[in-house]
């Protein structure tokens, strides 16, 4: 089974519209929109961290931007 996922990146230097800040583990990042790709989920390692639910909200909108929805 294939899923889509975005690109993350610890380089929050500059954050542009189709990209949302993150927190994981302790940790700041960005989910880059502008990054989607598909992988199968076989390559997935192990569990790393979750987004909350204003972040959650937030590659949302950010998703939506990307798409134009």
């Amino acid at each position: 089974m294939r899923v889509q996922v975005l690109s993350i990146t610890s380089n929050i230097s500059r954050v542009y519209p189709c990209e949302a800040l993150i927190q994981v583990r302790g940790k700041q990042g960005k989910v880059l929109a502008d990054q989607i790709t598909t992988v199968d989920k076989s390559r997935f390692g192990d569990f790393i961290g979750s987004v909350n639910a204003a972040e959650m909200d937030n590659i949302s909108g950010i998703i939506k931007i990307q798409l134009d929805l």
